[in-house]
């Protein structure tokens, strides 16, 4: 891999930020360069020297973030509904008979 390469890749990388292509990847691609500036100049770079779409890791990571959040939301609603429809409380009070059966 020479710098020349990756030059050249730096000053294509306006090729990437067409909007014709609707793939998943290339939606992430976009969401990051909005948070990211000059994230497709650093994409395409990586491209060139590793020989790797890098969008791919973190797509698949992003995935794994969003199963784990919505199966932990899930989780919780499921305990509340559970505890608030299927558990109860009982009160003794120490003057109540059994009182004494219970905590001795």
């Amino acid at each position: 891999m020479t710098f020349s390469k990756a030059f050249e890749t730096i000053k294509s990388a306006d090729s990437m930020k067409d909007n014709s292509m609707t793939s998943i990847t290339q939606l992430s691609v976009n969401v990051l360069e909005a948070f990211i500036s000059d994230y497709s100049i650093i994409l395409k770079f990586l491209l060139n020297v590793l020989d790797f779409d890098i969008t791919i890791i973190m797509f698949i990571n992003l995935l794994i973030f969003e199963l784990f959040t919505s199966l932990k939301f899930l989780d919780q609603h499921a305990y509340a509904v559970f505890e608030k429809y299927f558990t109860c409380f009982i009160s003794i009070n120490s003057d109540d008979d059994i009182y004494y059966h219970i905590m001795m």
